[in-house]
């Protein structure tokens, strides 16, 4: 089971942890497992048709924190 995942792009920036991706099996993509034994996936921005980041409320400033969790490149 994979446990979230990032998303690179061909310049090495790499967005936070990301819930879930919808990418196709074309593209670069590559599996890491951390020392918690939880699998996840790296994938180049190109074959990624969607993220969700998942909230279990929504106020101004856990939108604010999705919205950020996308970025390629962190501010």
């Amino acid at each position: 089971m994979i446990n979230g995942g990032f998303i690179f792009d061909s310049t090495g920036s790499k967005s936070r942890q990301i819930d879930l991706m919808v990418c196709n099996d074309q593209t670069f993509q590559f599996k890491k497992s951390g020392n918690d034994n939880k699998i996840k996936s790296f994938n180049c921005v190109e074959g990624c048709f969607a993220v969700i980041s998942v909230k279990s409320f929504l106020n101004k400033v856990a939108l604010i924190d999705s919205l950020q969790n996308l970025l390629l490149f962190q501010l």
